[in-house]
């Protein structure tokens, strides 16, 4: 069974105080082709751009293993065995 309880009023101010607030809103909305005419980056812009913000294009390193086992044979390690040359 839950517990239940009573909040201090200025605990319930705090909680319950942005639920009944009063908030205006703004909404603008920009249309990419209003704007698309009015840019033109070359590409010395654009790899300005590349080499200040690296952090922005790149992508964390991903690994992946599988491994297949026959029901009828034993499963080997994960790890791929050495080539032979």
């Amino acid at each position: 069974m839950a517990q239940t309880g009573f909040a201090p009023p200025s605990q319930a101010a705090v909680s319950l105080g942005s639920y009944f607030e009063r908030r205006e809103v703004q909404v603008a909305r920009f249309a990419p082709a209003d704007y698309q005419a009015k840019v033109e980056p070359t590409e010395a812009d654009i790899e300005a751009y590349y080499k200040a913000n690296p952090a922005q294009f790149r992508r964390r390193s991903r690994r992946t293993s599988s491994t297949w086992c026959s029901t009828s044979r034993r499963c080997r390690a994960a790890s791929p065995s050495p080539s032979r040359t």
